[in-house]
């Protein structure tokens, strides 16, 4: 009976912690629930839910419909109203304020891959070469296909483009009019270039005079996203070590003997690999 009570302790301090972790992390799932595809809140997913994982499925509908009623209830001439060409005035200058350059330098579009098909259809003309990291993201390669443009693959590597392959594309007579870069969680890949390399990068760019599009599409997104998750696994393992103090330990300490002990050291151990993972 102490084994069974035990046990469904156990059971229920995992359950809060699931339920903690889904709370933290509420979104909306695409799940298929008796043959039919239904939207539902991720907290109400169970096992055998079949989930729809797309692009776009991620967006926070109620974070992004809380904004668009704040900006119509501000501003709502500006935000109805045509406007400049270069974007909504207050987003470029929040923009602009973020990165230390004046408004009339920063231009709104509606997606980096519109950025970097204007700055193509500026730069480059039929045969000219560009260089791309391999793989790279398909709807620029296409992008640049369809301009007639000549690619110059350079791979990849762990922590990004692979400098000495680039040089040598280079020295070998190559003239690509820009070179097009992911250098923060790449696409497809998931790579971030290093310091190291983005300095040398910027030092190769610099001697053969080649213009760099970087593509940071997600940078700060993504590390939001980490931070979040991080955070929500954090509690998790709080309640769990909670959930193992309270049943196990316990009942270990209160027997005593080799099993209190073994208990303990084992309570230590995980308390200190708990430590190590913050």
């Amino acid at each position: 009976f102490d084994n069974a009570s035990v046990g469904s302790w156990e059971e229920f301090q995992a359950g809060n912690a699931i339920a903690a972790l889904k709370a933290r992390l509420a979104l909306k799932a695409k799940a298929k629930r008796g043959g039919q595809w239904t939207s539902i809140a991720a907290r109400e997913l169970v096992p055998d839910d079949l989930i729809r994982v797309r692009l776009g499925d991620i967006v926070p509908a109620d974070a992004l419909r809380s904004c668009a009623s704040r900006v119509l209830a501000e501003d709502p001439v500006g935000a109805l109203s045509y406007g400049a060409g270069s974007g909504y005035g207050p987003l470029r200058e929040w923009i602009a304020s973020r990165y230390g350059v004046e408004p009339e330098r920063v231009l709104v579009t509606n997606g980096s891959l519109q950025a970097a098909t204007m700055l193509f259809d500026l730069l480059i003309g039929p045969g000219d070469p560009v260089v791309v990291e391999s793989p790279s993201y398909d709807r620029t390669l296409l992008a640049l296909r369809e301009r007639d443009a000549k690619l110059v693959a350079v791979p990849l590597k762990d922590d990004g483009v692979d400098v000495g392959a680039l040089e040598i594309a280079l020295e070998a007579g190559a003239r690509p009019s820009l070179a097009h870069l992911i250098p923060n969680f790449h696409n497809p890949t998931g790579a971030t270039l290093s310091l190291e390399r983005r300095r040398a990068v910027l030092e190769i760019a610099r001697r053969h005079r080649l213009l760099i599009i970087e593509d940071d599409a997600y940078c700060v997104d993504i590390l939001t996203q980490i931070s979040a998750v991080t955070t929500a696994l954090d509690r998790v393992g709080l309640k769990l070590l909670e959930g193992h103090v309270q049943g196990c330990v316990r009942e270990a300490m209160v027997k005593g003997g080799a099993e209190g002990r073994m208990k303990t050291e084992e309570l230590l151990e995980a308390v200190e690999r708990f430590a190590r993972m913050r």
